[in-house]
């Protein structure tokens, strides 16, 4: 008889002392309709905004797996905390497309939200002195 594995809870992947406030302060930042500053702080003291980035640029360079874990739990312990992460954290992957000199500029700043979409809705037109961007 094959074991089944099963899946652990999503609150083993970050400790409490961390989702417990962050779960403690979901219904104070929907009525600010944001984040609250301690949900923000924990994200950024622990990098969270980082995960994709890499680690020579402040980043947590994390894999793919172990990204979706945080996420996850943050998810259960607020969605709208996980939802703000996942956004903030996945566009880090972005700074692969970007030059060395850029990347040290923008992920040296240490509340850095780097955020985008992959989506190619805009439009950049060439102008005197560069580009107009819209979208």
């Amino acid at each position: 008889m094959e074991m089944k594995q099963i899946t652990p809870h999503p609150s083993v992947f970050i400790p409490s002392e961390f989702t417990d406030p962050i779960s403690g302060m979901a219904l104070v930042s929907e009525a600010m309709r944001m984040l609250h500053p301690t949900q923000l702080d924990i994200i950024h003291k622990l990098g969270w905004f980082k995960m994709f980035v890499p680690k020579q640029y402040g980043g947590l360079e994390l894999t793919l797996p172990e990204a979706v874990r945080i996420e996850e739990c943050l998810s259960w312990a607020d969605g709208s905390t996980g939802w703000v992460v996942t956004l903030c954290s996945g566009a880090g992957w972005f700074a692969g497309f970007l030059q060395p000199d850029m990347l040290k500029e923008v992920f040296a700043e240490a509340l850095v939200c780097f955020a985008g979409s992959g989506a190619t809705t805009g439009t950049a037109d060439m102008v005197d002195d560069g580009f107009e961007v819209n979208g």
